[in-house]
């Protein structure tokens, strides 16, 4: 009885220990990572207030929504983007557009922060086209539409992270995306990177029309920005969403009657792959 007491009691030793090792590094099982709720059929918890309503991340299988958005240095001379990299904590990249639909109603960054510094701070300015939603689906006249310099100009930090349905900060290393046609699963946030992050999904106020001539910025989306905060070595990752209010085929065929977010940069494979990252010297 004596020999079972004292195993029990070494039993119940080793696990406060482990628990104390778990408390003073900060070490948790994968399980205990907070995640978003799901990749798809979800409203992101934004940083800031939305323009419309009902912001709904909505893939369908028969449409993967990553064809025809970019990120890139040059919207003239490089609109479909590329995979850019910089060492510079303040720069500027374009949302662009190369879709048979000529326009994205709205735009929405996503930048993901892999530092726990908690005094980190992105500071943003947006600047690109409005206009009032047409009720068909259709690409507004170019008359019709306003150039506004300042849409966006906010400061966003670590308490504008993303939270999940817990009210947990979200952490982790995929974006609400898609592979491809009938292709579903995590979609990384930057490809061949598996660090987490914390998420801030920002609304720019503006979107992307290029169904016109004599276009500031060829009607793409102007992000200028500033990060302070970040560590050496740590990153800052911007990718992009693009919201519409009722969305048309090429053809002009109805293909969406209802609000959504559908489109996102493609970030794997070798055409058409953008996405801006950002890295500490």
């Amino acid at each position: 009885m004596e020999k079972q007491k004292r195993s029990m009691r070494k039993s119940i030793g080793i696990a406060v220990t482990a628990l104390l090792v778990i408390a003073a590094f900060g070490i948790l099982p994968a399980s205990a990572t907070p995640l978003m709720d799901d990749w798809n059929n979800i409203v992101p918890d934004f940083a800031n207030s939305i323009r419309f309503s009902t912001y709904e991340i909505n893939w369908t299988l028969d449409y993967d929504g990553i064809n025809a958005l970019h990120i890139s240095y040059d919207p003239v001379n490089a609109p479909a983007g590329d995979i850019n990299e910089s060492g510079n904590l303040a720069g500027t990249f374009y949302v662009t557009d190369t879709g048979g639909r000529k326009f994205q109603d709205d735009i929405v960054l996503l930048a993901a922060v892999n530092s726990t510094n908690e005094e980190i701070s992105i500071k943003l300015n947006c600047s690109g086209y409005q206009w009032d939603l047409t009720g068909e689906g259709f690409a507004p006249p170019q008359d019709d539409v306003d150039f506004n310099y300042s849409a966006l100009n906010g400061s966003f930090s670590n308490s504008d992270y993303a939270k999940n349905g817990d009210e947990d900060d979200v952490f982790q290393n995929w974006k609400p995306g898609v592979h491809g046609i009938g292709d579903v699963g995590d979609y990384p946030i930057f490809d061949g990177s598996s660090d987490n992050c914390y998420l801030l999904f920002v609304e720019s106020n503006v979107g992307t029309f290029n169904n016109g001539t004599s276009l500031l910025n060829n009607g793409s989306v102007r992000v200028d920005y500033s990060i302070s905060g970040l560590d050496s070595d740590e990153t800052v990752v911007f990718n992009a969403y693009a919201w519409n209010n009722m969305t048309r085929k090429t053809n002009g065929a109805l293909k969406f009657d209802n609000p959504g977010i559908r489109w996102t940069n493609n970030v794997t494979g070798t055409t058409e792959s953008s996405v801006w990252r950002v890295t500490a010297p």
